[in-house]
């Protein structure tokens, strides 16, 4: 990554820690049971979740063929990455006890990097 792209990356994620309490109280707060897919491997994110409790790994493959792959740390982005790329979800993210996300629209996220949308 050249000097111009590493200083983008870290305007972005300065951006992003100015905004993160506001996300947290002004997203939109869901609550997940056990078992229940936060989002689908392969679809196109709209916005990205933050994790604030519980237990979600991040699963690859076919419907009864997956392979969790990662566990989601607490206080994670989840799907920044293909919504910056403006890519599809490389994994599925399953919830495996009770859980709390915040959701962030895709104009909101883009909106705190000075990204035109």
């Amino acid at each position: 990554m050249d000097r111009l792209a590493q200083q983008k990356v870290r305007d972005y994620f300065e951006a992003v820690a100015l905004c993160w309490s506001e996300w947290i109280s002004s997203g939109t707060h869901i609550s997940f049971r056990p078992g229940q897919v936060i989002f689908y491997q392969g679809h196109v994110p709209n916005g990205v979740y933050i994790l604030l409790s519980g237990d979600v790994v991040a699963s690859r493959g076919e419907s009864g063929r997956e392979q969790t792959v990662a566990n989601i740390p607490l206080k994670s982005l989840i799907g920044l990455d293909p919504l910056l790329a403006e890519s599809e979800y490389p994994y599925s993210a399953i919830v495996q006890s009770e859980a709390e996300l915040v959701f962030i629209p895709r104009d909101q996220m883009l909106a705190a990097a000075g990204v035109v949308v």
